[in-house]
């Protein structure tokens, strides 16, 4: 649980991080020059790749949940479909019709 938490403000820190830099970047809300340029598009980087690396970590340490969710939502969509072919067949007006005029008594030649 602990590993959890700290991986999980680690990910809030540098993700959050990332973000600000990049609107900072994006936006030109900085001054100072190219020195404060370079200084935020490293911080960007590398927040950037350490949140990326916690989000990887954060998976692997989550893989059993990740597995159960998943077979959770396919059991899930196999029954949505099934329901959704019943409703189909039960709405889709193809039952059975009278026969029209014109196919009741075929034509001879």
């Amino acid at each position: 649980m602990k590993k959890n938490f700290y991986l999980d403000i680690l990910l809030f820190i540098s993700l959050l991080a990332c973000i600000i830099t990049g609107v900072v970047l994006d936006f030109h809300w900085f001054s100072g020059g190219r020195e404060v340029k370079m200084v935020l598009v490293e911080v960007h980087r590398w927040t950037g790749y350490i949140g990326t690396a916690a989000i990887l970590l954060h998976m692997v340490w989550h893989t059993k949940w990740i597995a159960v969710a998943a077979k959770k939502m396919r059991r899930a969509r196999v029954i949505r479909s099934q329901i959704g072919s019943l409703l189909i067949r039960r709405f889709s007006g193809q039952r059975e019709r009278a026969a029209s005029p014109c196919t009741r008594y075929p034509k001879e030649i």
